[in-house]
């Protein structure tokens, strides 16, 4: 018997409006090609004012680091149009001003440009008994502390200077909207079979003032800045190559752990949370929840630092360099299994992640089933995806729900269900296997209604670059 209307579609994640890549975005849907791609991106690093309104950003660009590597990774294509070559390079050499103004930081590793004039001058610049503004000398406290904490206290390497160079060089502009930006100089081959590292210097704003839309003082947004960018230069001394979005995922995650209360990567989390059927590569700055996914269960910043040697090694794909760093380290695991859990974690991140009772999203549900049975329904996932499928009880007291599961053959399927109890809103997970040869499973879920609020169904596509995989569930309460 068929009891209330059943609900279906995807909730609406309640995330803040942040910057989306609309260039992207446009070249991925095929709307622009490449070479109108890196056009639009030298407007939006190096002459915004002449940049067309759809494409101008909804708020400040976390980093313009993989943005310079797509233009670089453009100029250096045999086959790349001569005038848009030499339009990249004209911004390029001419991206940093004239400043007049140098300091040291107190531990000696950075040197910054700064100046007191015009509209690239620091805060403070007015005051004539000030021998170097206070913003320039918290700079130069946050890079080294971003040092200490990464390379000298956690081991990872230290950004690559070119020959002869003792320090590594932050300029200090009106970035005009960005956080920051890691521009490389020189690429060096370290073995014959090994990635390319680069030396580089870094570009940070001179005021992130609120009429260029940052929301945090611009005491924290230079904090996670030094740290994010930091970290964008020791990627660099690893695998200047590296996927981009494991570039920002990782850079950002450090952030927060050399200035863990900020927490402006809370602002990033809905791009995950609201698209758990996009695959893992096109979570950018929001993969910063995969990488302390990782870190928390896999032994904190050493895993972090593991995947990092690995692609130093061999890989220049992030996946892959993932799924061997633990694979090494923990004995039956790999990429599928690692994110098989962190799709389950993602449905109640307050119970799994140790800032999640502070996060605000939550994780969009593809359907809403409230009337029972539920007939046949169809999914389908790309690789490294996952679907949250919800069950909510149509009355009170005590049922069984039973779910019915079936995924296509020849792909590795992880299919999770956390169950919610009434009494504290945690969650009880159960791992549910496959029948190997029919790919096909039935799920009892018992005390449906009265121990248990709600149970959510997560099937996930583990493979690492298989798409279109297919599954089907339905359901029925007893």
């Amino acid at each position: 018997m068929r009891m209330r209307r059943e609900r279906t579609g995807k909730s609406k994640a309640t995330a803040p409006k942040v910057y989306e890549d609309k260039i992207m975005t446009a070249y991925r849907s095929g709307s622009i090609d490449e070479e109108t791609k890196i056009l639009l991106y030298l407007r939006l690093l190096f002459d915004t004012e002449h940049l067309s309104r759809e494409y101008i950003p909804d708020a400040p660009i976390k980093s313009g680091t993989t943005i310079v590597e797509e233009i670089y990774n453009y100029i250096g294509k045999r086959n790349a149009r001569k005038d848009i070559v030499e339009e990249a390079n004209r911004y390029l050499e001419s991206a940093v001003p004239p400043l007049d103004r140098v300091y040291t930081s107190p531990g000696g590793f950075f040197t910054l440009h700064y100046t007191t004039k015009g509209t690239n001058a620091v805060p403070g610049s007015g005051s004539p008994n000030i021998e170097v503004p206070a913003y320039v000398k918290a700079a130069g406290e946050y890079f080294d502390r971003s040092k200490y904490v990464t390379c000298d206290l956690r081991g990872f390497k230290k950004p690559v200077l070119d020959y002869g160079k003792e320090s590594y060089h932050v300029y200090i502009y009106d970035l005009k909207g960005k956080y920051g930006i890691t521009f490389p100089i020189s690429f060096y081959n370290t073995g014959k079979y090994k990635p390319r590292v680069a030396s580089g210097f870094i570009s940070i704003d001179n005021n992130y003032s609120s009429a260029k839309g940052f929301k945090k003082s611009w005491e924290d947004c230079l904090k996670v800045t030094a740290a994010h960018e930091f970290f964008h230069a020791v990627q660099n001394a690893y695998n200047a190559d590296a996927d981009s979005w494991w570039k920002e995922a990782s850079a950002t995650w450090n952030e927060d752990e050399v200035y863990d209360s900020v927490n402006d990567y809370f602002q990033y989390l809905g791009n995950v949370f609201s698209a758990p059927d996009k695959p893992l590569e096109n979570s950018s700055y929001g993969g910063v929840v995969f990488a302390k996914y990782l870190s928390e269960n896999y032994g904190g910043y050493s895993i972090i630092k593991s995947i990092w040697e690995c692609q130093a090694e061999r890989f220049r794909n992030s996946i892959n360099a993932i799924d061997y760093a633990i694979r090494q380290s923990y004995s039956g695991e790999n990429i599928g299994t690692l994110y098989g859990g962190y799709a389950a974690c993602n449905f109640n991140p307050a119970q799994y992640y140790r800032e999640g009772k502070l996060w605000q999203q939550s994780v969009s549900i593809r359907d809403t089933h409230t009337a029972y049975p539920v007939a046949q329904r169809d999914g389908k996932l790309d690789h490294l995806a996952s679907n949250y499928q919800l069950f909510k009880p149509f009355s009170q007291g005590s049922k069984s729900l039973k779910i019915t599961v079936e995924g296509s053959k020849d792909v590795n399927w992880g299919i999770k269900v956390q169950k919610r109890r009434k009494i504290d809103g945690l969650c009880d997970e159960a791992k549910v296997r496959l029948d190997s040869s029919r790919q096909r499973a039935e799920i009892l879920c018992d005390s449906f209604g009265d121990y248990y609020s709600e149970v959510c169904l997560i099937p996930a596509n583990l493979e690492k670059n298989l798409d279109g995989a297919v599954y089907k569930y339905s359901a029925v309460v007893e």
